[in-house]
């Protein structure tokens, strides 16, 4: 086995950072690097997880490029979606770099993992000692390609009893490599400390995995059906003021007077609010309305200050302040929490339905 076997050469920067890396009289005897495109699972991922990035940030877009002012909020709002589009779109194809600046190698000494670490600058770079049993598990794909599980972590099981894995991961042409990196190994005694028997032990789910309990499938069950309620109330106390931001007209009013009303506070208290009444023009036709249900300010508003108002064709007098925090503010917390608690409790659910289907087929038991 010899680097003509494998894919582009090692360039003089990576060699540079192998060689330096390497114990005196170290040699490497082979290379190979990982496959450098996303599998059709992954893609399917990626599809997904770039369409939420681009249908979450579109939609905000839309509600703010239909207004004629833009205040605050909204240019805060315009910086997050131009960022969450970005991040989007980028993270996978820093995947995709980093993948193909990869390179497994095997020295006379060791087995050698060197990861690129973009964006940030450099590389890492981890040293397996050769042995015999290093190799714990080796998971074939129908394409040839798989990964080659070594005996080096620290990292504890999950739920599954399925343990992060570390070593040649992704390997285009599994059979050759796994070869080679035994008969590498081969000549090397085994390792017997504590570290490599907790891999095997951990590896094994019979030794980690626990029966599903009932509690966290109650849980979910909780979860899902707070979520959907909270979902529910908020797509409902959202519709109104959507249909305004997507649909109705805008002009430009003025604040002509207020009006005052005094609310009781805690104990015997009285508080000053003021409701602004505008001035607008539409169609020629002038009109003096206080806004039903807007903001209530703290202090009278002055005189003269202007914001772009919201109305349908057929009903003028029926206006709405374009504020995206007065508007959407209160839907959006809750559909934003009914989003987290539903997508919380289907994982817990699944998580839960998935150790009840392992134990049942490593036992033969019902969990």
């Amino acid at each position: 086995m010899n680097e003509s076997s494998f894919q582009r050469p090692l360039t003089p920067a990576e060699r540079q950072l192998l060689q330096r890396s390497l114990s005196s009289g170290e040699q490497i005897l082979w290379y190979v690097r990982p496959q450098g495109s996303f599998s059709v699972a992954e893609w399917r991922n990626v599809l997904l997880v770039m369409s939420g990035f681009c249908v979450g940030g579109l939609l905000f877009l839309v509600l703010l490029m239909g207004g004629q002012e833009q205040d605050g909020l909204m240019l805060a709002i315009a910086v997050f979606v131009m960022v969450w589009l970005a991040v989007g779109l980028v993270i996978p194809f820093l995947i995709l770099l980093n993948r193909r600046r990869d390179v497994y190698a095997v020295t006379n000494r060791h087995a050698v993992v060197q990861k690129s670490r973009l964006p940030l600058p450099g590389r890492e770079v981890a040293l397996y000692p050769l042995a015999s049993n290093m190799v714990v598990e080796v998971v074939e794909r129908s394409n040839g390609s798989g990964d080659i599980v070594l005996a080096y972590a620290s990292t504890s099981p999950d739920a599954l009893g399925k343990r992060p894995p570390k070593g040649f991961l992704r390997v285009p042409h599994l059979e050759p490599v796994l070869t080679a990196l035994q008969r590498a190994a081969a000549a090397f005694p085994p390792r017997t400390d504590v570290e490599h028997s907790r891999y095997v032990s951990w590896s094994d789910p019979r030794n980690s995995l626990r029966p599903a309990e009932k509690s966290w499938k109650v849980l979910s069950v909780v979860m899902l059906l707070l979520g959907g309620a909270a979902l529910y109330g908020g797509l409902t106390l959202g519709q109104e003021p959507l249909r305004y931001l997507l649909l109705a007209e805008r002009t430009v009013g003025k604040v002509v007077r207020t009006e005052r009303e005094d609310r009781e506070e805690s104990g015997s208290s009285h508080r000053s609010y003021y409701h602004a009444v505008y001035d607008y023009t539409v169609n020629g036709q002038r009109y003096c309305q206080r806004v039903e249900g807007s903001e209530l300010f703290t202090e009278r508003p002055p005189r003269g200050m202007k914001a772009t108002l919201l109305y349908f064709a057929d009903a003028p007098q029926e206006i709405r302040v374009l504020n995206l925090r007065q508007l959407i503010g209160l839907p959006l917390f809750f559909c934003v929490w009914g989003a987290f608690f539903l997508i919380g409790g289907s994982l817990a659910w699944n998580t839960e339905c998935r150790k009840a289907k392992k134990y049942r087929e490593l036992f033969g038991e019902s969990a």
